[in-house]
């Protein structure tokens, strides 16, 4: 037998035995099943002291529990929202807090502005400047270059 099967025997004889419903067979039943298991047992004496105290409350068939439960539902129906007001807590800011989004906004016009100008507008096209310097026949010429750097020119060099 599994040991679902048996908590199902279990609280099926616990039902029966406080409703004073069980038989001889059954009892000594449910007596086997308490000696076996400690925890079950600890369950029953619980179970069975709540049991009693309901047992002895008084007028306890009165009570309208649907009766209750649409009173209870009305009651919270009819509130306003406003009843119950949200308090606010108000809290000092540094400045540099206050000037925070007036930053980001100028941050996100110049990210704008580059990304704007770097992909749409087309660049200028840039034309080296060539220069020939020719060294005529029989001689050496001396040429001092833009960029700093100074070369000689043999005699037929373009």
């Amino acid at each position: 037998m599994n040991k679902n099967s048996d908590y199902t025997v279990f609280w099926e004889l616990i039902v029966r035995i406080l409703n004073d419903q069980a038989d001889e067979a059954e009892k000594k039943q449910f007596n086997e099943i308490l000696v076996s298991d400690r925890a079950l047992l600890n369950d029953y004496l619980y179970l069975k002291k709540n049991w009693e105290q309901v047992k002895n409350l008084k007028n306890i068939d009165k009570i309208d529990a649907e009766g209750d439960w649409k009173t209870v539902l009305e009651r919270i129906s009819s509130r306003s929202e406003n009843t119950y007001p949200i308090p606010t807590i108000q809290t000092k800011r540094s400045p540099a807090i206050k000037i925070l989004p007036y930053a980001a906004a100028v941050m996100l016009i110049f990210v704008i502005s580059y990304f704007f100008i770097r992909h749409y507008v087309e660049p200028t096209e840039y034309q080296p400047l060539l220069t020939k310097i020719e060294a005529p026949a029989g001689s050496r010429t001396n040429v001092d270059r833009p960029d700093g750097t100074n070369v000689w020119l043999n005699a037929g060099s373009i």
